[in-house]
């Protein structure tokens, strides 16, 4: 009897694994096997990097799901309100809870005549309340003149105003008891106005004139012109409008109860 011998097939070699972990299925050719009990370089013992720039990495270890990243260090807020967006450039974070500076306790400018800006870096609350002008109100006296600037003399001189901000208003109440040496043909103006009147001209009235030596139907009112330190009475006695009124048409004993408004 014969005996075969079967030859035994060689065994390929055990090795320690070495696995990539990559982006994409590729073949390897390494002819070694690996036990079915060997660990596979999944993990590393490196931290996990702290948080920064999005990068895509190159790593060929995966994170442990309960992995942690060292977070940016956390920072008072110091965010600026402006007019348009801006990248910071600091490398700090805030807290969900953190409280950003809106608001100071600084009181809201007063109103003015002029707008502004402004150059604040906080906002407003909804409910501010901004100071407002604060009216002045006082007297002043009254005259009236002829070109050259004289003056009769007076029963009565009264005169007061009210003034906010640029704006001033004013009533007046002058009787005059002698023309004096004023010249008759000269045009009646009004002066001794609390304020110089700014740019343009505004016009006064007459709410009750008397013993006025003008023909009865015709009224008189006036205007002031911007810069000027006094104004200019007229008649309204023609079909075309108003002629300037003269001294003598005031005459000893005129009375004009007036008012009127500019702004400085």
């Amino acid at each position: 009897m014969s005996i075969v011998v079967t030859p035994i097939p060689r065994l390929i070699d055990l090795a320690a694994p070495a696995f990539t972990l990559g982006t994409a299925n590729a073949a390897g050719s390494a002819e070694t096997a690996i036990a079915s009990d060997s660990t596979l370089l999944v993990f590393d013992t490196t931290l996990p990097a702290a948080t920064g720039t999005a990068a895509v990495g190159t790593a060929t270890t995966a994170p442990r799901r309960d992995h942690v990243h060292a977070g940016t260090t956390l920072a008072a807020p110091a965010l600026t309100l402006g007019t348009v967006n801006s990248a910071g450039s600091a490398s700090t974070a805030l807290a969900t809870d953190s409280t950003l500076l809106a608001f100071d306790t600084t009181g809201p400018a007063a109103v003015a005549a002029s707008a502004v800006v402004g150059s604040a870096t906080t906002a407003p609350r909804r409910d501010h309340v901004h100071a407002g002008l604060v009216g002045e109100s006082g007297t002043f006296t009254p005259i009236i003149t002829d070109n050259g600037g004289t003056q009769g003399t007076y029963t009565r001189q009264v005169g007061n105003y009210t003034k906010n901000g640029n704006s001033v208003s004013y009533t007046i109440d002058v009787i005059v008891n002698s023309l004096g040496s004023m010249t008759g043909g000269d045009t009646a103006r009004l002066g001794g106005l609390p304020f110089v009147p700014g740019s343009g001209d505004k016009a006064f009235a007459v709410g009750y004139s008397t013993s006025l030596a003008i023909t009865a139907g015709n009224y008189v009112s006036g205007w002031v012109s911007g810069g000027a330190t006094t104004g200019v009475f007229v008649v309204w006695d023609a079909t075309t409008g108003a002629t300037a009124m003269t001294i003598t048409q005031v005459s000893a004993g005129g009375q004009f109860k007036m008012f009127g408004a500019y702004n400085t």
